[in-house]
């Protein structure tokens, strides 16, 4: 696979941030290396409809699967063999009353599961399912009081983060007691939620957020333009791409929008985004179509562009396998997962 495409920087200012932070604006309508990569399949015995990947130790693990009887299922990442389920959805006492969203502390093997029926995150040990069949975990959080988000990650210092839909907010903190910890908040000093209604910002996520894996840096991604910024922990901008589209920053809303960015993932080298570029729904013959992703966009912790890579198969979530330098995709078309062998970035 050769790259291609000359980088254009059109336009790369320093300019003040709370008069103590540079930030640099960059950009561009080209990624200075594409490439076309073509997907190996894997034959799953089971079969999803969608479900979120996260690639945490030897394990590969999906959560969040839509009509299935366990909240999550854990595969050998080498083999893709299946290993366990657990986490039953029902009302029982050890059943999850209404599947959330899941999320990974690789470095402890846990996955934290959001009830919103119970109102609390479960703490799922993958090493004490694997040890007991009936496994079902008795640590929760409780979820903050008067606080509805659709994001939410673990963090160090026995902290959780969420996109917080608060005007003057991008990220907000909470402890294991479900206490939000005002002093750590994050301030929207990227104006993303300028002139966005309170309706839209409570009910729609417009924008998606990872932390760099050693760094207090965040990459803020906007849903609905072609924005990549990476900020500090004090909201101060480091850098703020736009492109290689010419999307409003500021888009019209309403009830299919254009959509950009859909799903992140990181390493402590690069930024990878899947992206749609279109709006996720089109009538084709008259019928109602989905539009899934195909592309990835890649960039570093400066900001700077990468490449663009096109992927054989239509994902809609993915994890980066550092190991075998790879990424992991869900799809689908095939319902189930799909990898790839990453290039050698220049």
């Amino acid at each position: 696979m050769k790259s291609f495409f000359e980088i254009i920087i059109c336009l790369s200012i320093i300019l003040p941030v709370n008069s103590c932070k540079q930030n640099k604006q960059i950009e561009f309508t080209a990624f200075p290396e594409s490439y076309k990569l073509k997907g190996i399949k894997v034959e799953n015995e089971l079969l999803f409809k969608t479900g979120i990947i996260d690639v945490c130790d030897s394990f590969l693990i999906l959560n969040s699967a839509a009509e299935m009887e366990k909240c999550i299922y854990v595969f050998n990442k080498n083999t893709f063999k299946y290993v366990l389920s657990t986490g039953n959805v029902g009302r029982g006492p050890h059943e999850i009353a209404n599947m959330g969203l899941g999320v990974a502390d690789k470095s402890k093997g846990i996955i934290w599961y959001r009830d919103l029926g119970k109102m609390v995150i479960w703490e799922f040990n993958i090493q004490k399912a694997l040890l007991n069949p009936v496994y079902f975990p008795e640590t929760f959080v409780p979820l903050p009081e008067d606080k509805f988000f659709i994001q939410f990650f673990s963090e160090p210092n026995n902290l959780f983060s969420f996109a917080d839909p608060d005007q003057e907010i991008l990220i907000s903190f909470f402890n294991h007691k479900g206490e939000v910890i005002d002093s750590l908040a994050i301030p929207d000093y990227l104006n993303i939620y300028k002139k966005i209604n309170e309706n839209t910002r409570k009910h729609t996520s417009t924008y998606l957020y990872l932390r760099h894996p050693q760094k207090e840096q965040y990459v803020i991604a906007y849903r609905m333009a072609d924005v990549v910024a990476i900020i500090d922990s004090r909201g101060n901008i480091i850098s703020k791409v736009r492109g290689p589209g010419k999307i409003l920053e500021i888009p019209k809303y309403d009830e299919n929008y254009f959509q950009t960015n859909k799903y992140l993932a990181v390493s402590d080298q690069y930024i990878y985004s899947l992206y749609l570029g279109k709006k996720q729904f089109e009538m084709k013959n008259k019928e109602m179509n989905i539009n899934y992703p195909q592309k990835l966009h890649v960039f570093n912790w400066k900001g700077q562009p990468v490449a663009k890579i096109d992927l054989e198969y239509p994902a809609t979530t993915f994890d980066v396998d550092i190991e075998k330098n790879r990424i992991i995709t869900f799809s689908p078309v095939t319902g189930g997962f799909i990898y790839y062998n990453l290039p050698e970035f220049r």
